[in-house]
């Protein structure tokens, strides 16, 4: 009969015991499977019809092997990458059934650099020298005892942990990070690593983009500002155009002196050239006659006759000409005005019609 009993001097919790009966033709026994760092006590013994004979003990211990990461572990990614230089990793522990975990080394490799297990056993990496520009360094070490449950480990902030400096990320850049979990036993080591791929973005994508979006934003509001300044332009040329067309059309008139009455009238200049001209061919027209007749009293024509009919007194008089003291003191009602002092703009136009009758 054998009796095996598996123990594991770092981990007290567990224990393993089989009983194996055996004929007594057997010679020769192999377990199914020895586990990795287990302490093991098998215990040999005869039994007989008068029992249990003397029992023969044999203790070994097997070596640890590769810790097993499991897949679950193996099938994270980075995520967070900031063009800041910085990626976030996530960390699980792993369980402690080929050996006991040590530490967990977080490795950093730049550019294509080898396989995963070269990078994993090469147990002489260094930490971090910009000086030394490495292809591979050990950015962080995380004791075993302090990641005991999934944590977010922050690639590229920068900070230096136990002589080892995380350094920040370069943009452009292909990296490897991986996570190699470390067994030590009895001046034994033993080690796994799970790799994650990731890029950092390029500053030529990024910041040409910004770049044009902003100068086009630029180019935009500058466009907007000429074509407002532009309309206001235009719409003051046409003002202004409007303004001159409507003074070539009519005359304003309007009282300048205060205390009289307000008028707000206006004369219309092509009716005022017409009746101007009709005037002044009446007058021409009575001329002749008396050139011809010098004995006839030439008859008054024209303007000459227009005067003549207006009202004697104060048109529109102001309260001052109303007084009683004031009323034979019209300066106005004796003076006829010519064609040019009535209306200067239309002397020219008179005086050529003047020319083209005779």
């Amino acid at each position: 009969m054998l009796n095996i009993t598996a123990r594991r001097e770092y981990n007290g919790s567990f224990l393993e015991a089989r009983v194996v009966q055996l004929n007594a033709s057997v010679t020769e026994y192999r377990p199914p499977r020895w586990r990795p760092w287990t302490n093991y006590t098998v215990t040999v013994q005869g039994l007989t019809a008068a029992g249990l004979g003397e029992a023969s003990k044999y203790a070994f211990e097997t070596e640890i092997a590769d810790p097993d990461i499991p897949s679950a572990i193996r099938s994270l990614s980075i995520r967070d990458v900031s063009q800041s230089g910085t990626a976030v990793l996530p960390l699980h522990p792993v369980p402690e059934l080929r050996g006991p975990i040590q530490e967990y080394q977080i490795i950093v490799t730049v550019g294509p650099n080898g396989s995963e297990a070269d990078d994993c056993l090469a147990l002489d990496l260094q930490p971090f020298n910009a000086s030394q520009g490495h292809k591979a360094y050990v950015a962080a070490v995380v004791p075993a005892h302090n990641l005991t449950g999934p944590m977010d480990f922050v690639l590229g902030d920068g900070v230096c942990r136990e002589g080892y400096c995380n350094a920040p990320l370069q943009l452009g850049q292909n990296y490897t990070a991986l996570v190699r979990v470390v067994s030590r036993w009895k001046q034994v080591e033993k080690a796994s690593c799970a790799r994650y791929d990731f890029s950092v973005g390029s500053v030529s994508k990024g910041e040409p983009l910004s770049k044009a979006v902003a100068l086009a934003v630029v180019v935009a509001v500058l466009v907007l500002l000429v074509a407002i300044a532009v309309l206001v332009l235009l719409s003051r040329r046409k003002r202004n155009k409007s303004k001159d067309h409507e003074s070539n059309g009519m005359i304003p008139l309007r009282s300048r002196r205060a205390g009289t009455s307000k008028l707000n009238t206006q004369i219309l200049v092509p009716e005022l050239l017409e009746t101007l001209k009709r005037f002044r061919r009446a007058e021409m027209a009575v001329e002749e006659e008396a050139e011809e007749d010098t004995d006839l009293e030439r008859p008054k024509a024209g303007c000459e006759a227009e005067y003549q009919k207006l009202i004697s007194g104060l048109l529109h008089a102001c309260d001052a000409g109303k007084e009683p003291c004031n009323q034979g003191k019209n300066r106005y009602k004796n003076i006829i005005p010519s064609i040019v002092q009535c209306c200067p703009a239309a002397a020219p136009e008179v005086a050529s019609l003047q020319s083209w009758e005779k």
